[in-house]
């Protein structure tokens, strides 16, 4: 049980990847913490380090296409060779997470008949495995030190993939068979990256129980030292949501995937230890004979943000203890990142801030206690009974968005049946439940700054101003969850029923969020000259007026009929 893991990996998803000083920052706490593996994600990341110049010669990007893409190719590489060798100084191999298929534009040109009808490429076409072999190819010559490549395949969020919305219509692509296209692709890739004694990871990044299902079945089909990334929940990186079924399950070398930054728990900015969730979960994978786990450090829709310029920075000091030491007591990770100090996620990651030690050697334990109570506000702030209640930690925009964000798009139902019954607002219990839990959060925001008492740990004056400025911004975003939440339950009650005591009670709601919003708006002026641009992501108030619009039309239309049909639970 205390055996390290054979991998463990540190994950920049964000253009911090292309930022030297915060690789090189990066690469030395992967070194004085047991790291073995950094890995840059970034979706189209082929795209920028190779043409193919079998495809794609330079000749024919002077004459025909940019010569600038061939230069910030080559660039590329010559960086990404950087940073290979210095890593592999400190132990620490580079890894690429990548998603296929993406191409350039100028594939599409060459070659048209890629492109069907409605303006898809043909993810079927037999033409992307000799592409994607070939592109691998270059890449292992033009980066000889990299140590291996992730891939997430069969993704939307790739350029072309066989499950993607607005799917190709050949009949090619209408009688597919899932599995064996995965099992094409993993297999053109595996090829070149072998070849050059380099690992393939096959990542599973599908949204539904049976998509990971035929994925995981190619899996099954390829060579044997190809290894399976999952994540440590079904989906995405839930913290309310159970362990991800599949683990240990694979037949192949496993690797689980975790987030220290804060996709789904404030987005890096507020302060939050899930460090104990993170215990809980490296333990379970222990138990399942998992190989390595990996944790990423910030978002690809976010820059100037990530957990390298956060309090959230104990997720990280805990992810990377837990990986060494997996019975390790805890508070060695609270111990030795509460010592380092407070850092302030109001200046930029591109100010590099360090941290600030507190006077008091034993003011962790206070750090402690507040990042955990913490994780219960933001907890109660952005789920609603664990189900996902934002869309990137904004709250949302429309009925529509929040119901599609909680049951369709990261919904329980898959995992657990019948748990979308639980936000059903006809039901009394439920509604009650669901509006204590956001008046909790706002009560238990305010309480944060007493349990942290900065001058106690012997923060210096303008270390406490920031913390200050902090938590009061936290205090209006918990106050967003309670406003939104009560607009969106009360006015899907009101439709639902159409009873005239619940519809008085949802144009209350509304109005309440006008006026939260007005002051919310002044508040943030206050603070301009002093904020990162994430505060005013997370304190969204144009998608305030969204909400507050949607819900007014809604409530119009109440005698009418039918109106929710399209976003039933």
């Amino acid at each position: 049980m205390d055996g390290r893991f054979d991998f463990i990996g540190l994950e920049i998803h964000s253009s911090r990847m292309w930022q030297l000083e915060q690789v090189n920052r990066t690469i030395d706490f992967m070194a004085d913490h047991g790291f073995n593996a950094l890995i840059f994600h970034q979706s189209d990341l082929m795209n920028t380090l190779v043409l193919p110049e079998k495809y794609v010669t330079v000749k024919t990007m002077w004459e025909k296409f940019s010569a600038l893409r061939y230069f910030a190719v080559e660039n590329n590489q010559h960086y990404l060779n950087l940073v290979a060798r210095r890593a592999k100084k400190r132990g620490i191999g580079l890894y690429l997470n990548v998603k296929e298929i993406f191409y350039p534009d100028d594939i599409a040109e060459l070659y048209p008949q890629l492109i069907r009808d409605n303006a898809v490429a043909c993810p079927s076409d037999p033409f992307w495995f000799g592409y994607l072999e070939a592109c691998f190819e270059e890449l292992c010559e033009r980066v000889p030190d990299l140590e291996g490549v992730i891939l997430s395949a069969g993704t939307h969020e790739s350029r072309t993939s066989s499950t993607r919305q607005n799917p190709c219509t050949c009949e090619r692509c209408r009688n597919l068979d899932g599995a064996e296209w995965y099992r094409s692709l993993f297999e053109s890739i595996y090829r070149p990256l072998a070849r050059r004694q380099k690992k393939l990871v096959v990542r599973d990044f599908t949204f539904t129980r049976k998509g990971q299902s035929v994925l995981l079945r190619a899996a099954e089909a390829v060579p044997s030292d190809v290894a399976v990334s999952l994540k440590n929940t079904p989906h995405d990186y839930y913290p309310t949501f159970p362990n991800n079924p599949r683990i240990g399950t694979t037949g192949h070398t496993e690797y689980v995937e975790f987030d220290t930054w804060g996709q789904f728990f404030g987005g890096g900015f507020f302060p939050v230890s899930i460090a104990e969730d993170i215990e809980k979960r490296i333990r379970y994978c222990r138990e399942r004979g998992v190989s390595g786990v990996l944790c990423r450090t910030d978002w690809e829709g976010m820059y100037e943000n990530s957990t390298f310029n956060s309090t959230n920075m104990i997720n990280l000091y805990a992810f990377g203890l837990l990986a060494n030491h997996p019975g390790a007591d805890l508070d060695m990770a609270y111990r030795e990142w509460g010592q380092a100090g407070w850092i302030d996620a109001l200046t930029p990651g591109s100010g590099l801030p360090l941290p600030v030690k507190p006077a008091d050697p034993g003011a962790w334990v206070r750090m402690k206690d507040f990042v955990k109570a913490s994780w219960q506000v933001m907890r109660k702030t952005v789920y609603v009974r664990d189900h996902w209640f934002c869309e990137d930690n904004m709250f949302p925009d429309s009925l529509d968005k929040a119901f599609k964000m909680m049951v369709t798009v990261h919904g329980r139902d898959d995992w657990e049946p019948g748990a979308s019954r639980r936000l059903d607002p006809t039901v009394d219990e439920n509604l009650e439940f669901i509006m204590r839990e956001k008046r909790e959060a706002v009560r238990e925001a305010e309480n944060l700054r007493d349990i942290l008492t900065p001058e106690a740990c012997g923060f210096p004056a303008e270390t406490i101003r920031r913390i200050d400025e902090t938590l009061d911004l936290y205090r209006w975003y918990a106050q967003i969850g309670l406003h939104s939440a009560g607009v969106v339950f009360l006015t899907r009650r009101a439709c639902m029923t159409g009873a005239p005591g619940d519809e008085r009670k949802a144009r209350s709601a509304v109005a309440g969020l006008r006026y939260f919003r007005e002051n919310l708006e002044e508040r943030l002026e206050l603070g301009e000259d002093m904020y990162p641009h994430i505060v005013y992501w997370l304190l969204n108030t144009g998608r305030m007026d969204r909400l507050a619009d949607d819900a007014e039309r809604l409530l119009g239309e109440l005698r009418g009929k039918g109106l929710y049909e399209t976003t039933g639970l």
